[in-house]
């Protein structure tokens, strides 16, 4: 299935707390020392959701180095994929016997479609309700004090290409700010910019050429939900035939999921997903503050 592919569950406890936000549950951390945020990250989480504790350290850490308040809403109602199907998606992916092969990894494939279709099937059509959430934030009284709001997206896997759409600039999609805004006379654009680790279920490239607002994306060219030769095609559209504020960065020997499912006892894992951060934090900080 798209989007399903395994990694590791990380351990740790989360710095952020829960609450309800705009009708949705969220997970909200900021930055430490009641220090005011620089702007607001709506996180899009991948399949596994909300609660994935691996998202909720890597908000954690956005929220901590680049000092701004950090969403990660349950945009998928409560339908996202069960962490307990990482560990068979590791034994599928794994290279195995003969034997294994022909008899083990069938019973691993049916397993992980019947998690992986209604997974799919359920959050086909949340972009609407993506938007809706942020187009509510651009609209209320900020949640901190500030008189020009900034928001920026990031997302990963599933979420990933939520971000990247996000960067289209619908014009459907523009809202007028809350009323304290300096800018809140005529429709504005619902994020200032977006970042997408490894993007699955892309529409290639036709989501790629919509791209209208800055836009960083990370992806390692061993990623089997974007080819290489399509990560490249990427990078050319992005950054020389649109020639604006967006950025790919392909890193070597890096598969999807890399940035958020990683191993924190595999060194190079560790050095490519402390890559990707880096990059979202510099490339937030730049249009968030």
């Amino acid at each position: 299935m798209s989007c399903c592919k395994g990694g590791t569950v990380h351990h740790g406890e989360a710095a952020g707390r829960e609450d309800t936000m705009h009708g949705i549950n969220v997970y909200i951390t900021r930055p430490a020392n009641n220090v005011t945020p620089k702007g607001i990250i709506v996180f899009i989480s991948d399949a596994f959701g909300w609660k994935f504790i691996n998202s909720r350290l890597l908000a954690d850490k956005y929220a901590a180095k680049g000092q701004f308040l950090v969403l990660l809403p349950d945009f998928m109602n409560g339908n996202e994929m069960s962490t307990a199907m990482i560990p068979v998606l590791n034994q599928f992916e794994t290279p195995a016997s003969l034997l294994t092969t022909i008899f083990i990894k069938p019973l691993l494939a049916v397993r992980i479609a019947i998690n992986g279709i209604p997974f799919a099937l359920k959050n086909l059509f949340r972009h609407a309700a993506i938007a809706d959430f942020i187009r509510a934030l651009r609209a209320s009284e900020p949640l901190f004090e500030t008189k020009d709001l900034k928001i920026g997206v990031v997302g990963f896997c599933w979420g990933g290409t939520h971000a990247i759409r996000l960067a289209h600039d619908d014009p459907r999609t523009q809202v007028r700010r809350h009323g304290s805004q300096a800018t809140s006379g005529d429709p504005a654009p619902l994020v200032e910019c977006a970042f997408a680790a490894h993007p699955s279920m892309l529409r290639f490239p036709g989501d790629v050429e919509k791209v209208a607002l800055p836009l960083s994306v990370v992806v390692g060219d061993l990623d089997s939900q974007l080819s290489e030769e399509n990560a490249w095609k990427m990078k050319e559209i992005l950054e020389v035939k649109k020639k604006g504020d967006h950025e790919v960065d392909i890193i070597a020997g890096a598969k999807h999921g890399f940035a958020l499912r990683l191993n924190p006892d595999n060194e190079n894992e560790v050095a490519n997903a402390e890559l990707a951060e880096q990059q979202a934090i510099n490339f937030l900080t730049k249009w968030v503050t």
